[in-house]
């Protein structure tokens, strides 16, 4: 049986404290007096209705739940109200820094930090640089606290909010802005007021300590914690000790022209002491400390430093001894003064700064473009050079490659330029020209004296001369024979040239039998068999002259003979046609070969 403390009889009145009902509560009039007072009401057996329709808006009727009239009542008021600023919980702190200034770096536990910054004394805010306001600005209490190394947090600023203007300070927290955004609007003012807050720290001292801020606003909650580190900027990694070797063995050569070059994939070794500045905190997530390229930064690929794979721990003044090769890149010339180059790293950029002051400077022959001078065309036509003779008009031999008064032999690329008898055109950056006069003795790597060059004693000419294949056939011999020079520069405009004591000859043979005599390939056509008798008859019938730059084509007669064999074209000038390898205004060209 109930154990009541009062029993409660029609028409009496009662003072209770908490009434609790597994069913509905009824009464013919208002449960709640307007003398009286009311806490809560509660159940699991049913919902607290309004008791009364109401007449308005909603039409709710008697039996409506009381949530249901208060639920109904705040879908109109969102459809009146303009949109809520969010609440502090919904926003995360951020640092106001400049793009680029917030950094994940490499700690010296091996392991990446984030947000790692430089300014000892941040600005944080809701939303970071975007400074997202936030609600509510007239009630409640708004709260900045700090931890260190994820100890206890304590307060660094506190603002109590009222409706007045809350734009103040208090120790490290500022708010900025207290506002209705929707003053002036009709219909909107009067909602909302939104706060912009921040947290203005100082005296964060670089190094490995973890900071965390934290913003709280008592009502509408705490905003997602920041976590940051501070390291100093410009603490640079210190470069010394620097060295260049270069062993044909170990770094590779080929030969053009008796010159050695360094080719593609062939190497230089540099080598230099690394020393971890001795107040760093952090490396750049790349882990870069140092790296060693040359001056022609294009010529090989720059090698990098780093301090082991990921998960390597170090220590701050660390010592690292390395030799780096600097592999040539393809496509790629060079031939004079290089500065092997050194750059240093500090934490906050995997952008290295050069320090001029360890360069080495060397003499170096690169040439990676085509470094078979023997097949210039690079196999794109049956194009191959072979020894030149000397005088105009040589006689033909057939044998080992080397320095004769012979033509037909085939080409030492060994060989130098200046031995006897060996008066031919250099071969460098894809090009035959004439030879500068270059002391190489001391480059990288070393190689012959090329000062002070000399040349044939037939109007001072050095030459170029090649192989073209055959032409005809027993049953079909060729009338004439069609012939270009490719991409030639520093020709000049007339049809048979006349600069540089331009040369150039045409000869057919059969093994090595002569099938006809030198023809001039420089000269216009007036009759007859060129070639049939005597060395130099004019052949060309057709001209096409490159002027400055382009193909320069000839097309060469027989007359009345047709011929089959081996065509071999001698081209030569003098050095009034410049020396230098890159220079668009120098007489060269690439190869020659029959259309």
């Amino acid at each position: 049986m109930p154990n009541w403390k009062k029993v409660l009889t029609s028409g009496s009145s009662a003072q209770l404290n908490h009434i609790t009902s597994s069913g509905n509560i009824s009464a013919s009039r208002s449960i709640i007096s307007t003398t009286g007072s009311f806490g809560w009401i509660g159940g699991n057996g049913g919902d607290t209705t309004i008791g009364t329709a109401t007449t308005g808006l909603n039409l709710e009727t008697a039996g409506s739940s009381i949530y249901t009239a208060i639920n109904n009542i705040d879908i109109v008021l969102d459809k009146l109200a303009p949109s809520k600023p969010p609440n502090l919980s919904s926003l995360a702190l951020g640092l106001v820094v400049d793009t680029g200034e917030i950094q994940t770096l490499y700690g010296t536990n091996g392991q990446s930090t984030s947000s790692v910054i430089t300014d000892t004394s941040p600005a944080i805010k809701p939303g970071g640089s975007n400074n997202t306001a936030f609600w509510d600005g007239d009630v409640g209490t708004l709260t900045a606290q700090r931890a260190v190394n994820d100890g206890s947090f304590t307060d660094i600023g506190q603002i109590t909010l009222t409706t007045d203007d809350n734009t103040s300070g208090n120790l490290n927290l500022n708010i900025t802005s207290d506002e209705d955004k929707y003053t002036g609007v009709a219909g909107s003012e009067g909602f909302w007021t939104q706060l912009q807050a921040v947290i203005g720290e100082n005296g964060r001292d670089a190094g490995t300590d973890k900071y965390t801020s934290r913003l709280i606003h008592s009502l509408t909650g705490t905003a997602t914690d920041i976590n940051y580190y501070v390291e100093e900027d410009g603490l640079y990694t210190t470069i010394t000790n620097t060295n260049t070797v270069y062993s044909s063995g170990i770094n590779g050569q080929h030969y053009q022209s008796g010159i050695p070059y360094l080719g593609y994939n062939d190497s230089i070794s540099s080598s230099y002491t690394c020393t971890i500045n001795a107040n760093s905190n952090f490396l750049n997530d790349s882990r870069y400390i140092g790296s060693t390229r040359v001056s022609d930064v294009n010529d090989v690929t720059e090698v990098k430093l780093t301090v082991g794979n990921a998960g390597t721990s170090w220590t701050a003044g660390q010592v690292f001894n390395t030799t780096a090769s600097l592999v040539i890149r393809n496509d790629r010339y060079h031939t004079g003064a290089q500065q092997v180059e050194y750059e240093e790293y500090k934490s906050t950029s995997t952008t290295g700064t050069l320090n001029n002051s360890v360069d080495i400077q060397k003499q170096m022959s690169i040439d990676s473009w085509v470094e078979d001078e023997t097949n210039p065309s690079d196999g794109s036509q049956t194009t191959y050079r072979s020894g030149s003779g000397t005088g105009q008009f040589p006689s033909f031999v057939y044998g080992a490659a080397g320095a004769a008064t012979t033509f037909g032999k085939s080409f030492d690329t060994e060989l130098s330029l200046k031995t006897a008898n060996h008066y031919e055109l250099q071969f460098s950056n894809r090009y035959f020209h004439w030879p500068a006069s270059t002391n190489y003795t001391s480059y990288f790597p070393p190689g012959p004296d090329y000062s002070s060059m000399t040349s044939d004693s037939h109007n001072t000419l050095r030459w170029a001369t090649f192989n073209l294949g055959v032409i005809g056939s027993v049953s079909n011999p060729a009338s004439s024979v069609d012939i270009k020079l490719a991409n030639c520069y520093g020709f000049d405009n007339y049809d048979p040239q006349t600069n540089d004591g331009f040369e150039m000859y045409l000869k057919v043979m059969d093994g090595d039998s002569e099938v006809t005599k030198w023809i001039d390939c420089n000269a216009t056509y007036n009759g007859g068999n060129p070639g049939d008798s005597s060395d130099g008859d004019a052949g060309v019938t057709l001209f096409t002259t490159p002027g400055t730059s382009g193909h320069f084509l000839r097309t060469i007669t027989f007359g009345t003979i047709p011929r089959t064999g081996t065509v071999y074209v001698r081209v030569g000038w003098n050095v009034d046609g410049g020396t230098a390898a890159t220079n668009t205004t120098v007489r060269k060209f690439e190869y020659i070969y029959i259309t």
